[in-house]
């Protein structure tokens, strides 16, 4: 349990550490442009595929960690198409609709409460 724990901590702190990286120049959403609106939702998108494949590759994963995999994997396959339009949209000088992009940004909150 122990070891759990150190894990989730360790973990918790890279988490804050890379969001806090992350905002440091930042621009509130409002203010930021369709194509910097994309290229955050495809780093999420490329950093949870990233650590859904390294937890799903990983001999040492955790029953929890193989679920948490089942769910992200689910959400990613969500994402994919969503996030593949909008990225078209945004390369041809297109706006996104508010719709488009909270339905994106619902998949991604989703990943968040999992963790990682």
């Amino acid at each position: 349990m122990n070891r759990k724990r150190s894990i989730l901590l360790v973990l918790a702190i890279f988490i804050v550490a890379g969001c806090q990286t992350l905002n440091v120049n930042a621009k509130p959403w409002a203010q930021q442009t369709p194509k910097e609106r994309a290229n955050f939702m495809l780093g999420v998108y490329n950093a949870q595929y990233d650590d859904t494949m390294r937890m799903a590759t990983d001999p040492l994963s955790t029953p929890a960690q193989k679920s948490i995999v089942v769910k992200k994997k689910a959400i990613l396959t969500q994402i994919r198409p969503l996030l593949t339009v909008y990225l078209v949209m945004v390369d041809a000088g297109m706006t996104p609709t508010p719709e488009d992009e909270a339905a994106l940004l619902a998949l991604i909150n989703q990943l968040a409460t999992l963790g990682g």
